[in-house]
């Protein structure tokens, strides 16, 4: 039973209506054709909630195209670890040139809340790699606020305006393009957070483990992850091993020198004893000794069409644009075998 004083949302009314959030935002707003009765459905937990919508949302509707949010979603995206994270920096300043070649102001937003929505005078917002039921996404959703994702959410793939970067694809890629002998062992270190990245990495190595008959071993981090912990991580990870991988795919380029740092104090080098591979290329991939095999993931394409698919979304409110996809490239470097 809901407490007689907590407010009524959008998510209330989808559960008793038994539809998604976007089934309610939908009928709500006459964006998408709804069906008599899920509308009547739809309407009829509306009056017995009592739900209103927020107010907010009709103000956004009346403000020119001026001003859009920009949100990143993974734990990457705190302040101390972003400072540090080169391919956040990239889709940040890529979003921020676009957007004022298009005319429009850019503003990058830590949380969302009525007090922001109510102080800054948004139009819509970009969520950049939101994770499977993201709250952020159910809250913009309550405000009827116009949105694009970069990725999808997992459980509302098709619910949002989307910019996809094809992770899948260019990881199948990088990983098919270094030899691996049979029976080898195959280590995989990513977020625990279940964002498209995340969840295409996991299932490209495992497909290239089955390929190649190799063990996986999967190693998740848990939010932010400082060089110490990195350090202790990585080292945990080979004195835990009764032998060394052939392969060490990681997702954050910055591991890079305490995997490094770990092979040296063992005699191991790659790529004659381990192969190295980022899933992520930045500097500390591009010049490290070895230069390691990586995958870019053109955030800057992804950011430039995100504010393009932003203002497609506040022009014609009411039709849903179709996704815009972003291909990644990989680099083959001195880490790897193959691939050159």
């Amino acid at each position: 039973m809901k407490h007689p004083n907590k407010r009524v949302t959008i998510k209330d009314v989808a559960e008793l209506a038994q539809v998604s959030p976007s089934t309610v935002s939908h009928t709500l707003s006459g964006k998408r054709s709804i069906s008599e009765a899920t509308r009547s459905r739809v309407t009829a937990a509306i009056k017995k909630l009592g739900y209103h919508p927020n107010p907010q949302a009709r103000l956004m509707k009346t403000r020119p195209a001026d001003l859009v949010g920009l949100i990143l979603r993974p734990d990457l995206g705190e302040p101390d670890n972003l400072i540090a994270h080169e391919t956040f920096s990239r889709l940040l300043g890529a979003a921020a040139i676009k957007a004022v070649q298009m005319g429009v102001g850019l503003v990058q937003l830590p949380v969302v809340s009525d007090d922001i929505l109510k102080t800054l005078p948004v139009n819509g917002f970009i969520v950049a790699h939101p994770n499977k039921n993201d709250e952020v996404l159910t809250a913009l959703e309550e405000q009827h606020a116009p949105l694009v994702c970069i990725d999808a959410d997992a459980a509302r793939e098709h619910d949002f305006p989307l910019v996809e970067i094809d992770y899948r694809a260019g990881i199948d890629q990088l990983l098919e393009g270094i030899q691996l002998p049979a029976g080898s062992e195959i280590w995989l270190i990513i977020s625990e957070e279940t964002n498209a990245w995340t969840r295409a990495a996991k299932g490209a190595a495992r497909q290239r483990a089955l390929q190649s008959s190799a063990r996986l071993v999967i190693r998740e981090t848990t939010g932010y992850l400082p060089a110490m912990k990195a350090s202790d991580l990585v080292e945990s990870m080979f004195s835990e091993a009764s032998a060394p991988p052939s392969l060490i795919a990681y997702g954050r380029s910055d591991l890079t020198e305490p995997i490094l740092k770990a092979m040296q104090k063992r005699n191991l080098s790659a790529p004659a004893d381990i192969q190295l591979a980022a899933l992520t290329d930045t500097v500390h991939t591009k010049t490290s000794t070895p230069k390691v095999t990586a995958l870019d993931l053109n955030h800057e394409a992804a950011a430039e069409a995100a504010i393009e698919q932003m203002l497609r979304v506040l022009h014609e409110p009411t039709a849903m644009p179709e996704p815009i996809v972003v291909e990644t490239s990989q680099h083959f470097r001195d880490s790897t075998l193959g691939g050159q």
